[in-house]
C-alpha cells in the first residue's frame, strides 16, 4: 500500500514542534509506561485513536543507557470505527535528524521520509479494542535522544492515524562498568609504569620496533595510564586476540621478537592475567544480546564519508570545489566550459575534472612549492652543490676559470647563485616529475638518477639532453657522470680566489648512488651532518617526511640526573636514551657515505669524520682501516633489519622505506597542509585542558581518514590518485556544520576550510587570473626573479630558514602588504588588459577602455596648429546638447615639458580665449570668456589657471562649461585657443572637445550603465568566484565605487593615470608588445648580468599611451579591482 507523501511533512511537523515537549523522567522500575499522546489523522478526521508505550528491563529504566537490554512495546486502541477491520501498522525512529523505518523482519533502514516509501512492520492485523505488539528487544548502542512515531491504516485506505507528538527516550551513555574500574585500578597502580612504561613502550609505540603490531601504548602523560589500558581493551576486542595470546608473547612465546618482558607467575605476570580476566569478562557482558545501531548509511560516499563527524556536513557546491582545486593546482579560474560540465554531471565528473588539473607548468610549480613547504631546501645555510671541492671536475674547473679570469663575485652573478637555486628546487622537480608522469610514487626515493636542468646538467655532467630552447626552469631526469674519486684527482697549487684547478681527473664514478630524495644535495645540506651529530639530523627528518614517525616525541626526554650524568655511550646503551635511539641511529648509518658537504666519500674510502679517527687528544681510536661507519653506535638498517650494501646504503634504505606501511601513510601526511591548508591535529595529551575531547574527537576522525588515504595510495602508488582522493573529500569540500554538536570538532579539524593563500599563490593567481607578474621579471635565461620573496615573510610565508611555517591567519603587516598588492596592482591590470585586442584579453571583454554610464554626447580631437600664444585660432565642432544638465568640456591631450631641475628649457601648453556658442539654424549666439559664470577650469592650480579671461593650460587640464537647456538643441560650439608649440617635438598641441550629460551616474539606467554592471558580475566570478545577480547588493555596491571613482577622476581634469607602476608587472612588455618592438625595449646585460636593461626613450612614448584614460574609465575600474584583489575572497581559497 502506498501512503501520500503528506505523511512525512506531518512528522516534519512534529519535530518542529519538540521545544516545548520535555523527556519523559521515569520511576524507578523495572517497567515505565510512557503517556498516550494525541493522535491525528492524514486527511483531518476526527479519531479516537491512541497509542501506548511501554519499557522495560532487567534493571532499573529510571536512566535508561547503552549496555542495557530494553525491550519496547506499543500499544495501540484504534478509533471504535475501525474495530474489527484489517489494518498495517507502522514505527518510526528518529536519530540525530535521520528517520529509520521498522521493517518486518525487525530490522531499522534509512527512510528518505517519502510517503511512497512507506512501509508498514505488520501487516493484515486484524483490529481489535487493543493491540499489543513488541517493537525491538535488545540495546541502543548509540547515546542520544530517540523519537518515536507511530501509526495504522485501514487495509486498502489511504489514511493514516498516527501520533502528533512522539515517544521520546534519552539513552546515556554506559558508565563504565565495575569490571573496568577494577581493571583500571590494578593496571595503572602495578603495570602502567613498571611494566608498559619502562618494558613494552621501547618497542610498542608509533615509529617502533613493533609499530605494525595491534598495540600501540602512549608515553607516559596525563592519561597515558587510561588510554592505554584503552589500547589492551581494544586489543581484546579484535577478532583472534586474547588474555592468553597475549600473556603467552609477554612471555617470549609464540616467537614474540621483543623476547620475554615479564616472567611467568611473578607478580607482573599475575597483575597481567588480573587485567586481562577482568576486561575479557567485561567484554563478554557487552556482547550479549542484540545492539541496534542507528547510523545512516551514505552509499558512494568518499574517504571518510561513514564517520559522523563528516556526515554532519553540507559540502560546498561542485563548481566551488572545482574552483578552489582550480586555483589551488594551476593559479587559474576555471573555465566557463569547465564549470558547466561539472554543473550538469555528478562526482564522477568533478573527480575526473579535478584529475585533469594535475599537469603543466602551474601544477607542477605547486608540487614544488608544497616540497619545500615539507623539506624546507630552499633553506640550506651553505651550498648544496659545493664548488669548492674537485670531484666534480667540471664544475670546479669552470669555477676556477671564472674566479680567475673575472673574480668571485662574477662567478656568484653568473654560476654560484643559479646553481644554488636549481639544486633547491632539484626535489621538488623529482616528486613533480614523478606525479605528472604517473609513476610509482615510491620512486621519489627510489630514483636512480636526480632532475637537473641545463646548467646542473652541464656543470655535473649530467646524461638529460634538452633542446636548445631550455631554459634555467626546465628539468630534465638526468644521472650524474662528471664525480670523481678524489684519489683520483691530481690538483694545482691553491689560487687565493679561484682555489684549485683540475689538472688530471682519473676515472669518474661508474655508477652515482643517486636514491631520490635521500642523496638531493639540498635535502643533504639543509639537514647537515657534524663529528657529534653523525647523520642524525638527516635520520630524524628522513623517519619524519617518509615514515611519519617524529622520532623526537616518540619518547619524553630523559629528566632523571643518572641518565643525564651518563657518560658510557648512553645512546647505545642506556634505556632511557637508546628506546629513541634504536630507532634513529641505524637510519643515521644509512647516510654513512655522505660527508657534511654533501660528497661521497670525501676521504676517498669513507666520510668519517677526523675526530673520530684521530682523535685530537692522542686517544685511542675505534676507527679501524675500510670503516664506513662509527663502532660505538649501531649498524645501519631500518628497525630490525640491517643494511647490507656498504657502497648503496641509501638505495637500499630507500627500497626497504617505501615498502613499510608507515610510507604511505607519511604521504598523506606530507601533502595533508598542501591541500587542506592545516597540519592535522595533534593528539592531545590533558585531559583537563579546554577542548581536549573536541581536539580528541578530530584527531581520532582525521586519524581514520589519513588511514583510509593511505590506503588509496598502497593500492595504486599513483600520487594522483591521492590527491585526487583528499580534494573529493569532505575534509576539502565541507562547506557548513549540519549538526550543532559537531561544530566545536569542525573548528578544531579546520573541516573544509578555505585556505590563506601563500605569498607564491597569491602572486601566480594574479598573473594567472589578470596576467600580471606582481613584483617580478623575466630574466635572460628564462627564469623569474621576484622582488616580493623579499617581503614574502611579512606576507605570511617562509624562508625555509628561521620561518618554516606558513601563517594561516591574517596579521596587520600581512593586511598592509595585501592592499599595497592590490593598489600596485590594479594599474598595470587595467591598462594592459585594456592595452590587449578584446579577444586576447581576460577581464574586460564587455567593456571598451573608454566606456561610461553616460555615453557622451560628442567627443573630437582637434589640433591646434597656432605658431604662437597670440595667434588665435578658431575650431569649430557641431554637437547635439542634452536637455536638463550638459558639460562641454575642452582638455589638454599632450603638454610637454622638457624640466632641467629649474625650469623649462622646452615647451608646449595651450591657451583658450572664449568659446562661443551658435543656435543652429537661427544663428543666435553666445559668447562664454574663460571667466564666465557657469564656466570652471579642472586641474593643478599652478598648472591649470585663468590670466585675466583667458585659461592657460600647462599640464593636465580641462575648461568645463555646465548648461541646463530646457530642451534638447544643436549648437556649434566654437573654441577660441592658441598654443605654444615645443622645438624638439613635432607633435602639434591637442585639444579634446567633448559633450557630456550632467544626469547622475549612480542612478543611470542606460545600457552602458547595464554594460558595466555585467562586466562587475563577471569580475566577481572571475576573481572571486562568487556568482551575484545584476541587481544584487554586491553588483550594487561595486558599481557606485566604480561610479564615485569615475565622477573623480572626470573632475581632476586629467587625461593620464598618473603614477602607473607598470614596472611592478614583469610581464607588461612581453605581453603587449611585439618580438620586434621587445627587441627594441630591453636588451641582456651588455655586462653579462641575468636582467634586461630597459630602454626607455622608447618605452615612455608607449607607456603614455597606455595610460592614456580621457574618459576617466580606466581609473574608474582600477579601484574595482583595488576593491576586489584585497578581498577576503581574493586572498583565501
Amino acid at each position: 500500500m502506498v501512503i501520500p507523501t503528506s505523511i512525512r511533512f506531518l512528522v516534519f511537523l512534529s519535530l518542529a514542534g519538540l521545544a516545548i515537549f520535555q523527556p519523559i523522567n521515569f520511576a524507578f522500575a523495572d517497567t515505565v509506561k510512557l503517556p498516550s499522546t494525541s493522535v491525528e489523522a492524514t486527511d483531518g478526521s476526527k479519531t479516537t485513536a491512541s497509542f501506548m508505550f511501554d519499557i522495560t528491563s532487567a534493571t532499573s529504566v529510571s536512566r535508561l543507557n547503552t549496555q542495557q537490554t530494553l525491550d519496547l512495546k506499543m500499544s495501540l486502541k484504534p478509533d471504535p470505527a475501525d474495530i474489527g477491520h484489517k489494518g498495517a501498522i507502522y514505527a518510526i525512529f528518529v536519530k540525530n535528524n535521520t528517520f529509520f523505518l521498522l521493517n518486518a523482519d525487525r530490522r531499522f533502514t534509512v527512510w528518505n521520509g517519502g510517503g511512497a516509501t512507506l512501509r508498514p512492520f505488520s501487516e493484515q492485523v486484524v483490529l481489535e479494542a487493543e493491540i499489543s505488539v513488541n517493537l525491538l528487544s535488545g540495546k541502543l548502542d548509540s547515546a542520544g535522544e530517540y523519537l518515536v512515531f507511530l501509526a495504522y491504516s485501514l487495509e486498502g485506505q489511504f489514511v493514516l492515524d498516527y501520533t502528533k507528538s512522539p515517544f521520546v527516550l534519552t539513552v546515556h551513555a554506559a558508565q563504565q562498568s565495575p569490571l573496568v574500574d577494577a581493571a583500571f585500578s590494578v593496571f595503572a597502580t602495578s603495570l602502567e609504569s613498571k611494566v608498559i612504561q619502562t618494558r613494552c613502550v621501547a618497542c610498542h609505540v608509533t615509529g617502533g620496533l613493533a609499530r605494525n603490531s595491534a598495540l600501540q601504548f602512549q608515553r607516559t602523560a596525563t592519561g597515558s595510564a587510561l588510554n592505554n589500558l584503552s589500547m589492551l581493551q581494544s586489543y581484546l576486542g579484535s577478532a583472534g586476540n586474547s588474555a592468553n595470546t597475549l600473556l603467552t608473547k609477554a612471555t617470549g612465546g609464540n616467537s614474540h621478537p621483543g623476547g620475554p618482558q615479564i616472567i611467568k607467575d611473578s607478580d607482573d605476570y599475575k597483575a597481567m592475567l588480573q587485567v586481562l580476566t577482568l576486561l575479557e569478562q567485561d567484554q563478554k557482558q557487552r556482547s550479549e544480546g542484540i545492539a541496534y545501531s542507528f547510523n545512516a548509511v551514505q552509499p558512494d560516499a568518499p574517504p571518510s564519508g561513514s564517520s559522523l563527524l563528516l556526515a554532519a556536513v553540507q559540502l560546498e557546491p561542485r563548481e566551488a570545489t572545482l574552483r578552489r582545486a582550480t586555483i589551488l593546482f594551476q593559479n587559474r579560474a576555471p573555465t566557463v566550459d569547465e564549470l558547466a560540465r561539472v554543473r550538469q554531471g555528478d562526482d564522477k565528473t568533478l573527480r575526473a575534472a579535478v584529475r585533469e588539473l594535475m599537469s603543466g607548468p602551474q601544477f607542477r610549480d605547486f608540487i614544488v612549492r608544497a616540497t619545500n613547504d615539507r623539506l624546507l631546501t630552499e633553506g640550506t645555510e651553505n651550498q648544496p652543490i659545493n664548488d669548492h671541492f674537485v670531484n666534480y671536475a667540471v664544475l670546479r674547473n669552470l669555477a676556477y676559470d671564472v674566479q680567475f679570469n673575472e673574480g668571485d663575485d662574477a662567478w656568484n652573478q653568473k654560476y654560484r647563485s643559479r646553481i644554488t637555486d636549481a639544486a633547491s628546487r632539484a626535489s621538488g622537480e623529482l616528486i613533480a616529475h614523478v606525479i605528472i608522469n604517473e609513476r610509482p610514487y615510491s620512486e621519489i626515493l627510489t630514483a636512480e638518477y636526480m632532475m637537473m636542468n641545463p646548467l646542473l646538467n652541464q656543470v655535473l655532467g649530467g646524461t638529460a639532453v634538452f633542446p636548445a630552447t631550455a631554459g634555467g626552469s626546465d628539468f630534465l631526469p638526468s644521472k650524474i657522470t662528471q664525480f670523481y674519486p678524489a684519489k683520483e684527482i691530481t690538483g694545482s697549487p691553491k689560487h687565493p680566489i679561484a682555489g684549485t684547478k683540475v689538472l688530471s681527473r682519473g676515472t669518474p664514478m661508474a655508477d652515482y648512488p643517486h636514491a631520490g630524495i635521500l642523496t638531493d644535495f639540498a635535502f643533504l645540506a639543509r639537514y647537515p651532518t657534524t663529528a657529534t651529530n653523525r647523520n642524525r639530523a638527516r635520520a630524524r627528518w628522513t623517519l619524519y617526511h617518509f615514515l611519519g614517525i617524529d622520532i623526537e616525541k616518540s619518547a619524553q626526554r630523559p629528566t632523571n640526573e643518572a641518565a643525564l650524568s651518563d657518560r658510557n655511550n648512553p645512546t647505545l646503551s642506556n634505556p632511557a636514551c637508546s628506546v629513541c635511539h634504536a630507532v634513529l641511529d641505524p637510519v643515521a648509518g644509512a647516510f654513512q657515505n655522505w660527508s657534511e658537504h654533501q660528497i661521497y666519500r670525501v676521504n676517498g674510502d669513507d666520510s668519517l669524520d677526523g675526530f673520530y679517527k684521530f682523535p685530537p687528544n692522542g686517544a685511542r681510536s675505534l676507527y679501524q682501516q675500510g670503516d664506513r661507519w662509527y663502532r660505538d653506535m649501531r649498524a645501519p638498517g631500518l628497525f630490525e633489519k640491517p643494511l647490507t650494501n656498504r657502497d648503496y646504503t641509501l638505495r637500499e634504505l630507500a627500497s626497504r622505506i617505501v615498502e613499510e606501511p608507515g610510507f604511505n601513510t607519511a604521504a598523506v601526511l606530507f601533502w595533508w597542509p598542501a591541500i587542506f591548508g592545516s597540519k592535522p591535529v595533534e593528539l592531545p595529551a590533558v585531559a583537563s585542558d579546554q577542548g581536549f575531547a573536541e581536539k580528541n574527537t578530530a584527531y581520532l576522525a582525521q586519524q581514520s581518514a589519513i588511514d583510509e588515504f593511505a590506503t588509496v595510495l598502497k593500492s595504486r602508488r599513483n600520487a594522483k590518485d591521492l590527491l585526487v582522493e583528499m580534494v573529493m573529500s569532505p575534509w576539502y569540500s565541507a562547506q557548513t556544520s549540519t549538526n550543532y554538536a559537531f561544530q566545536a570538532i569542525h573548528l578544531e579539524a579546520d573541516l573544509g576550510s578555505e585556505q590563506l593563500l601563500t605569498p607564491d599563490q597569491i602572486a601566480s593567481k594574479t598573473l594567472n587570473l589578470t596576467g600580471v607578474l606582481w613584483r617580478s621579471n623575466e630574466t635572460p635565461d628564462g627564469m623569474l626573479y621576484s622582488y616580493y620573496k623579499n617581503i614574502k615573510v611579512l606576507l605570511g610565508g617562509i624562508d625555509s630558514r628561521g620561518v618554516t611555517e606558513r601563517a594561516t591567519l591574517l596579521t596587520p603587516s600581512m593586511t598592509s602588504i595585501l592592499q599595497t598588492h592590490a593598489i600596485e596592482s590594479s594599474c598595470p591590470i587595467v591598462v594592459k588588459d585594456f592595452g590587449l585586442p578584446a579577444a586576447k584579453r581576460r577581464l574586460f571583454t564587455k567593456v571598451s577602455e573608454n566606456l561610461t554610464p553616460l555615453p557622451a554626447a560628442h567627443q573630437t580631437t582637434v589640433e591646434v596648429t597656432s605658431s604662437s600664444p597670440t595667434n588665435w585660432q578658431e575650431h569649430k565642432v557641431t554637437a547635439q546638447i542634452p536637455a536638463k544638465g550638459a558639460n562641454i568640456r575642452i582638455s589638454f591631450l599632450n603638454p610637454f615639458c622638457d624640466w632641467n631641475g629649474t625650469t623649462c628649457t622646452d615647451q608646449r601648453y595651450l591657451l583658450i580665449d572664449a568659446v562661443t556658442l551658435r543656435h543652429n539654424p537661427s544663428g543666435t549666439t553666445l559668447r562664454l570668456e574663460a571667466n564666465a559664470p557657469g564656466t570652471s577650469i579642472i586641474g593643478k592650480k599652478l598648472d591649470c589657471f585663468l590670466d585675466g579671461s583667458n585659461a592657460s593650460f600647462f599640464s593636465d587640464c580641462a575648461l568645463n562649461i555646465f548648461l541646463n537647456l530646457d530642451d534638447a538643441y544643436e549648437l556649434d560650439i566654437i573654441a577660441h585657443m592658441s598654443a605654444r608649440q615645443s622645438t624638439t617635438k613635432p607633435e602639434r598641441a591637442q585639444a579634446f572637445i567633448e559633450v557630456l550629460s550632467a544626469a547622475d551616474i549612480i542612478t543611470a539606467n542606460t545600457a552602458n550603465a547595464l554594460l558595466i554592471k555585467s562586466q562587475i558580475v563577471d569580475l566577481f566570478q572571475k576573481l572571486h568566484g562568487s556568482s551575484y545577480a545584476l541587481n544584487s547588493k554586491q553588483v550594487q555596491q561595486t558599481y557606485a565605487l566604480f561610479s564615485v571613482a569615475l565622477i573623480a577622476a572626470q573632475q581632476s581634469g586629467k587625461t593620464q593615470i598618473d603614477n602607473c607602476q607598470t614596472w611592478i608587472d614583469g610581464k607588461f612588455f612581453s605581453d603587449l608588445l611585439t618580438p620586434n618592438q621587445l627587441s627594441l625595449a630591453r636588451s641582456p646585460d651588455p655586462k653579462g648580468g641575468n636582467f634586461y636593461a630597459i630602454n626607455f626613450n622608447y618605452v615612455n612614448p608607449l607607456l603614455a599611451n597606455y595610460t592614456l584614460d580621457r574618459s576617466g574609465a580606466k581609473r574608474a575600474w582600477m579601484a574595482v579591482v583595488t576593491y576586489m584583489l584585497g578581498h577576503y575572497d581574493y586572498i583565501y581559497e
